[in-house]
């Protein structure tokens, strides 16, 4: 996986950092927001198919609660890119390196769960492919053997593997306590 300075590097160079605040509506006291490091993944399960999923997760930073459907608590709050007049954000106890370590740990462990049949049925028709190339090959031919070869390594390229990729990152301001669990991966969009 990317560290999270690279994260940063790319979002920054292409566009695809933000930092936004809660748009809360002015009071007569201070109040501080609480930072959450916001990172969307895609995770693609890779073989002679393909299959994507969109997978956003929230990391607070002070209290290192994940949260897999942060797009969603998103969405219930109005955000803008200046800080509210009275409030001031409050500083993060845990660092991005840390934040990020948790979220790829919590990554490794949402990847552990997933069904591999996906990745068991892709192996087998690879295998079946290429048992049935040999039956089109005379394995006594050097030249066919060289052939076989170079078309068995073609095939073992679609071999099932995963790959994540940050689409991007940002750190998002919040007044709202969020409450919801981490453990509910049924918030992901397939794309």
């Amino acid at each position: 996986m990317l560290e999270l300075h690279q994260i940063f590097h790319s979002a920054k160079q292409h566009g695809q950092y933000i930092r936004l605040y809660e748009e809360i509506s002015p009071s007569s006291s201070t109040q501080g927001l609480i930072p959450w490091l916001l990172l969307n993944y895609k995770i693609s399960f890779i073989s002679d198919q393909k299959k994507d999923l969109y997978y956003p997760i929230g990391f607070n930073l002070i209290t290192g609660q994940i949260l897999t459907h942060f797009d969603t608590v998103l969405t219930q709050v109005q955000l803008t890119p200046k800080i509210p007049d009275y409030h001031f954000t409050l500083r993060p106890i845990y660092s991005l390196s840390s934040a990020t370590q948790h979220i790829e740990q919590h990554l490794r462990s949402f990847l552990a769960e997933q069904d591999q049949s996906w990745a068991d049925e892709a192996n087998q028709r690879l295998d079946e492919e290429i048992e049935l190339m040999k039956s089109f090959f005379d394995s006594t031919s050097e030249e066919d053997m060289l052939l076989l070869e170079k078309k068995r390594e073609e095939i073992d390229r679609y071999r099932p593997k995963i790959e994540v990729s940050p689409i991007n990152v940002g750190i998002i301001y919040l007044q709202t306590k969020l409450t919801e669990t981490s453990s509910k991966h049924d918030s992901m969009k397939q794309t």
